[in-house]
């Protein structure tokens, strides 16, 4: 099975709209943004326009080091955004947009895997 997805590959682009994309512009930028604020309160999160291009983790990485922070770790926004999820009752809710792109992604996977 994971063959036929290494073999046909799962390029984000195509549900996300944007070029060189990753998993995290499945979300909205604001969410996104708002998820490395709670990660990183010690962190002002401004980007200069050359950061304001581009698929969101690159531009956080850009201002990261420009700013001279520690590396973003991914997963630290990710947990933050998987417990705003987990907690329906949240204020952070994720949009129909959001939902959208991941069932069209969790349908080509199944269709990629004969399910």
């Amino acid at each position: 099975m994971l063959q036929k997805l290494l073999v046909n590959g799962i390029i984000t682009d195509s549900f996300t709209g944007k070029d060189k994309s990753e998993i995290e512009d499945f979300f909205e930028e604001s969410l996104y943004i708002e998820a490395v604020k709670t990660a990183y309160p010690e962190h002002e999160i401004e980007f200069n326009e050359e950061e304001k291009k581009g698929p969101i983790i690159d531009r956080i990485d850009a201002m990261f080091k420009r700013k001279g922070y520690k590396k973003l770790e991914k997963w630290k926004a990710s947990n933050i955004i998987i417990d705003w999820i987990a907690k329906q009752s949240s204020e952070k809710k994720i949009s129909q947009d959001t939902s959208k792109k991941f069932e069209k992604l969790f349908a080509h996977v199944n269709k990629t895997l004969g399910k």
